[in-house]
């Protein structure tokens, strides 16, 4: 019976986390703006023993390429948006997405939602199709599900959009659709994305903050519900204003339930709400008792992943600490790394020496499940670490996609483009998504599951007429110079990804986007670009310098 009814309500959760809300909003009377102030890649060959030895070098082959005949169209969009030259960082999530310049002006454009939802942050209701200025003197920025904030280089840190949980840290509950200035003496700060790390949304709305003298200060979301959230600070209260968690913190990874910290003299310390594990027997899921302050766990450890899943010794060696979701106890993998990754039950890992190697579930596309593929080339799920690539500095794995930069800056992906509500995704290498053999019955399951016509103008992946056939099992070049990439999506209950986008920033600054271009026909433009347009490859939206 528990069972049931978490599962009902952690959909509940999922469908709410996905729409624009406008009843019942708060807004702040007083904004604030702050003061003038070429890989080679590797397969193994053998698909029947998937027990490589991860300690040995692969063997050099000769770079899988893109196989799309169609040429990319010419792209003039950014000679029409009068932007800084020069893009530092990008932050995307939800609808959401900022862009630091080298001059620090910060710059947001997408959709503009109410209620539990971030904003653009330019003090206007409107969603904006290319990018507007909020900000200067900006050094960081990070794009949220619920909000968003900014570091400046003097320290002060900023935040804006919903706030229905205290999640600014403004010591209200209202709604703020300009920056403003919450907490001092900032170095580092950080949130649950929820996407890429998890589906469910409300997770999203804490922030933690580390100032000069290394305090780990906390605040927002806490309420203890079917899946309680543990700020750190010893309760399940909602926090309006920033508390102060521990002391000597190097860096903070918020997770699902609660988060991890290393200090400086590398000791993971770990805090976290009621949980649940899946039970392998088919019962009930397993409760794992809360951690509601912060507790040492393992020492010797110089990182953690950015969802939470592993921890990097000092010595190079692999750890698993579970999902974003899912606590467990620190368990071995392997050796010689540097990075490390997860989603869903699919794992990234990069050796000191730039080889990729990736482990666990090799989704096929579904019209319920989503998750990327290994690409290894094949669809084998591998219970030991298997070779995909050399030369490799970063692996981003989000919803049905991986993306891999390497060491000369080009930029790889490879994934599955099944499980897409309205329009399925787009790597970036012009392919577009599989059209299922059965559109039919797709059909059928998407206006039925919930007993009403569900989006109907979001099917028109389903419609025969649409499709490639274009799942890349092995990376595929996307583009070259490439320093940073990122990618967002909305999640829409089922597991449906929708809305998928991409951003890759080059050496020389530019900024390229590329993917969908509006959520379900609303008309508005999530690339940048000033259209609702889909982009099926790399389209420019900010110059370099």
């Amino acid at each position: 019976m528990r069972k049931k009814s978490f599962v009902v309500l952690l959909i509940l959760l999922l469908t709410f986390s996905t729409s624009c809300v406008s009843e019942n909003v708060n807004y702040a009377t007083e904004q604030y703006y702050p003061e003038p102030e070429s890989a080679n890649v590797s397969h193994e060959e053998s698909v029947t023993e998937p027990t490589p030895d991860p300690t040995a070098k692969p063997t050099n082959e000769p770079p899988i390429t893109n196989t799309t005949t169609e040429e990319p169209p010419p792209n003039t969009l950014a000679d029409n948006i009068e932007l800084p030259q020069n893009t530092v960082s990008i932050s995307a999530a939800h609808g959401q997405n900022l862009a630091v310049m080298a001059d620090g002006s910060l710059w947001s454009w997408g959709e503009h939602c109410v209620g539990w939802f971030s904003n653009v942050g330019d003090g206007t209701t409107e969603a904006r199709h290319v990018p507007v200025k909020i900000m200067e003197n900006v050094i960081h920025a990070v794009a949220g599900p619920h909000h968003s904030f900014a570091i400046t280089a003097d320290g002060f840190m900023y935040t804006w959009g919903g706030n229905s949980w205290g999640n600014l840290g403004d010591g209200t509950t209202a709604v703020r659709l300009s920056p403003i200035r919450v907490l001092d003496d900032v170095i580092y700060a950080a949130m649950p994305l929820g996407v890429p790390c998890s589906h469910v949304g409300y997770i999203g709305a804490r922030t933690y903050a580390i100032r000069s003298d290394n305090s780990l200060w906390a605040w927002g979301h806490a309420t203890g519900a079917a899946w309680p959230v543990a700020l750190g600070d010893g309760g399940y209260t909602n926090q309006h204003s920033p508390v102060k968690i521990m002391e000597n913190v190097r860096t903070v990874v918020p997770t699902g339930p609660g988060g991890f910290a290393i200090t400086n003299d590398n000791v993971l310390w770990q805090w976290h709400g009621r949980s649940w594990m899946p039970n392998s027997d088919g019962g009930d899921p397993i409760e794992i008792p809360a951690q509601l302050s912060p507790a040492p766990i393992k020492e010797n450890i110089a990182s953690i992943s950015s969802c939470g899943n592993f921890a990097i010794t000092t010595g190079n060696e692999l750890f698993s600490l579970g999902t974003f979701l899912h606590i467990t106890e620190p368990e071995y993998i392997m050796s010689d790394i540097i990075y490390a990754t997860r989603l869903g039950r699919a794992n990234f890992a990069i050796t000191a020496e730039g080889t990729l190697y990736a482990w666990g579930e090799n989704r096929l596309p579904s019209h319920w499940r989503s998750g990327p593929t290994l690409g290894d080339g094949t669809t084998i799920d591998r219970e030991t670490p298997v070779r995909i690539m050399e030369n490799i500095t970063q692996v981003l794995a989000i919803g049905n996609t991986v993306y891999a930069i390497g060491h000369d800056g080009t930029l790889w992906g490879w994934g599955n483009f099944g499980a897409s509500w309205g329009g399925g995704i787009l790597l970036g290498d012009g392919s577009e998504f599989i059209a299922p053999d059965n559109p039919e019955e797709f059909w059928e399951y998407a206006y039925t599951y919930d007993g009403a016509n569900h989006f109907p103008s979001g099917l028109r992946w389903l419609l025969p007429d649409c499709g490639g056939t274009n799942l890349r099992l092995s990376p595929v070049k996307i583009m070259e110079n490439v320093v940073q990439v990122a990618a967002t999506y909305y999640m829409f209950d089922h597991g449906w990804i929708r809305s998928f986008r991409a951003f890759a920033i080059t050496e020389n600054g530019e900024l390229w986007a590329w993917g969908e271009n509006d959520d379900f026909d609303r008309d508005f433009s999530l690339l940048g670009d000033g259209t609702s347009e889909r982009r099926a490859y790399p389209v420019l939206i900010v110059y370099g310098k």
